[in-house]
């Protein structure tokens, strides 16, 4: 493996004299980061050659390949130092009382002092597990920074040809797009690593940690806010991560022969969010901003018990279980009233039956036409009886499906609150890793799907029945957000918080400025604690494509809340929609000065009122339950916790 130069007189090796050389003849400079030790294991371990004028595309190539493997190296010592932590950990009784809140030597049964030890040990072995998982990912990044083409993350025309074809064997459209999403992921995951990201283990979602040279140092939240869009739009822009060619990200597997044209669509609509999130740490004594790309949709295979469980692994949750069966309605049974009808309907119909052919049709007045007419008037009070309790079977049916769902939602919450409280202890009095307050939102409010279909996203069901958690479309796992959760744990060994989250769209035209912002969706706005929303602009969508103008504001749930536990003897009625936490909702989410509004046209309202309603109702829960606790956000933890000072510094320098 070589990297060489073509000088016009051929192809030399690069070596860093030759590199100072090639950028000084043009009156630049290479960064003192890229200094001889850094190009010579580039040159050593990467294959590709440059012409003169291709300054920046090698600078970009060896910045990528610098930056990689420098976060992967701290990503690696961060990890031995936790796993160090880890093997030091072990599950007491002592420790069980300590979780539970019991005073030393109290009483406890042996039962529940069983139940809580296994609880804690499954915790510590699903963490040994995260740490190999974790391990081998970092691992297998730096093998691929350190062997191969340089340009080995673009994706080959033979590649492109098979995909494609796959693609159109399946002529079912939404199957096709399942199929894109899947095709999408190793593209993704190899053009992300070769600017440089480091990315999370295979067999989750798909995100990304920016090079150490996009993260933000030493200055105050309120600048970064102010400064925050811009700084993330040109992120967006110098990678490439959206736009409308085969050259952006959302775009690599994007066909341009018209012969490929019925797998454009499945192909362009396969990555439906692209979200940007920012992370805050502390480092030295300083705060640092880090960016965290997350993708909606993009997965290597379709989701399933074990990505599930692999994804509460890693976002530091208690271990999957499925979601609860909710019950069936009973089936409909006749009334005592309607059983007696049929059965004076029967002995009407016996004695009419000779008399209900044509050929006998009895003479009028006669007593066999009065037989014949007392069977159709029964016949017709039972036909009347039977719409009417069908009609009543059908309304009974739906309202207790519904409330079952309701009931078990909540039912649910409750039980998940408890496993992740428990876990949340342990975790703290063992210094392990612990969620960040989205992740613990998402994993009590998940329900994969609904089972009523008479739950609609824009009607709301009447207070106090239970949790409605159809407030979207997909589930609380789906979102590029929490993808981007997932990755931020992975790589820092911490649950990390996000302090807003600018997110983009993902199939829809985005112009030539590569910007088009998106809405955030209902089930983010329910977690997150803060986000970029969309303000109705002057000309439209078509205007701001055209100018990559977009009037956007910050949508900061964080700063509305009260904060703190709710206490005990406090009263809260979560199904209340006047209580505080929904008119705190309604605050949020109306806008500042003016209302949010979807991408797609910047007019209709990004929420609707039955939808902003559902998300109060779920922030009231989680109030409810004391998650809605700034106790628990995952902000300004140390930035790679298990490694000493003179290695932070040396890294951050």
């Amino acid at each position: 493996m070589t990297i060489l130069l073509d000088d016009g007189t051929g192809l030399r090796e690069i070596t860093a004299e030759a590199a100072r050389r090639w950028f000084g003849a043009t009156g630049g400079a290479l960064p003192e980061h890229i200094d001889e030790t850094c190009i010579a294991l580039f040159s050593a371990s990467r294959d590709k050659a440059y012409s003169r004028h291709k300054q920046q595309e090698f600078l970009a190539d060896i910045e990528g390949f610098h930056s990689a493997r420098k976060g992967i190296k701290i990503a690696l010592k961060n990890l031995e130092g936790y796993e160090e932590h880890l093997d030091a950990q072990q599950v007491t009784d002592d420790l069980v009382r300590e979780v539970l809140g019991i005073e030393r030597g109290g009483k406890i049964s042996k039962r529940l002092l069983k139940d809580v030890r296994d609880a804690i040990a499954t915790t510590l072995g699903e963490e040994r597990l995260y740490i190999e998982e974790c391990r081998a990912s970092l691992n297998d990044q730096l093998d691929w920074h350190m062997t191969g083409r340089v340009d080995k993350g673009q994706v080959l025309s033979e590649k492109r040809e098979r995909i494609f074809s796959f693609i159109q064997s399946e002529p079912e459209a939404s199957k096709a797009k399942d199929k894109a999403k899947n095709v999408y992921y190793e593209p993704i995951r190899t053009r992300l690593m070769s600017m440089g990201f480091v990315v999370p283990p295979r067999g989750i979602a798909m995100g990304g940690v920016f090079p150490e040279k996009d993260w933000l140092r030493d200055i105050p939240e309120s600048t970064f806010l102010r400064d925050a869009k811009d700084i993330t739009d040109g992120l967006v822009q110098r990678y490439r991560l959206l736009g409308d060619d085969p050259d952006s990200l959302t775009r690599l597997l994007i066909p341009v022969e018209e012969r490929w044209k019925s797998v454009r669509n499945a192909l362009s609509s396969a990555v439906g969010c692209l979200c940007v999130s920012w992370t805050r740490h502390k480092a030295l004594g300083k705060t640092v901003y880090v960016p965290i790309l997350g993708l909606s949709g993009v997965v290597e295979r379709d989701p399933a018990p074990a990505f599930f469980q692999k994804y509460c692994r890693h976002l530091a949750l208690p271990s999957w279980k499925s979601d609860p069966d909710i019950p069936d309605v009973a089936p409909y049974q006749e009334s005592e009233q309607l059983k007696t009808q049929r059965a004076l309907m029967g002995r009407a119909q016996q004695g009419a039956r000779p008399y209900l052919q044509p050929k006998n049709k009895p003479q009028p007045d006669s007593p066999e036409e009065q037989l014949v007419n007392t069977y159709k008037e029964a016949r017709s009070t039972t036909e009347r009886l039977v719409r009417e309790e069908s009609q009543a079977y059908g309304e009974y049916k739906k309202a207790r499906q519904i409330q079952y769902e309701l009931e078990v939602n909540y039912e649910t919450m409750l039980e998940r609150t408890n496993l992740a409280t428990l876990g949340y202890h342990a975790r703290s009095r063992l210094g392990l890793r612990t969620p960040s307050r989205q992740a613990l939102f998402s994993y009590v409010s998940f329900r994969e799907n609904k089972k009523s279909k008479d739950l609609k996203l824009d009607e709301l069901q009447p207070g106090g029945l239970g949790v409605d958690l159809w407030v979207a479309g997909w589930h609380t796992l789906s979102c590029a957000e929490p993808a981007a959760l997932m990755t931020a744990s992975s790589y820092f060994n911490e649950g990390c918080d996000v302090l807003i989250c600018f997110p983009y769209e993902g199939f829809n035209e985005t112009g030539l400025f590569r910007n088009r912002p998106k809405e955030t969706c209902p089930w983010c706005a329910a977690v997150e604690l803060g986000f970029r929303s969309l303000s109705e602009n002057p000309g439209g969508v078509d205007r701001s494509v055209e100018t990559g103008a977009w009037l956007t504001q910050h949508t900061l749930t964080l700063q509305e809340e009260s904060g703190g536990f709710l206490p005990v003897k406090e009263e809260f009625d979560a199904f209340d929609d006047g209580n505080p936490i929904m008119g705190q909702t309604h605050k949020s989410l109306g806008g500042i000065d003016a209302p949010l509004v979807k991408n797609k046209d910047l007019k209709v309202l990004a929420y609707s009122p039955a939808v902003e309603t559902k998300v109060g109702r779920l922030r009231s829960m989680y109030h409810l339950l004391g998650l809605l606790n700034s106790e628990v956000v995952a902000l300004d933890r140390p930035l790679y916790g298990h490694v000493g000072d003179g290695t932070l510094w040396h890294f951050l320098r």
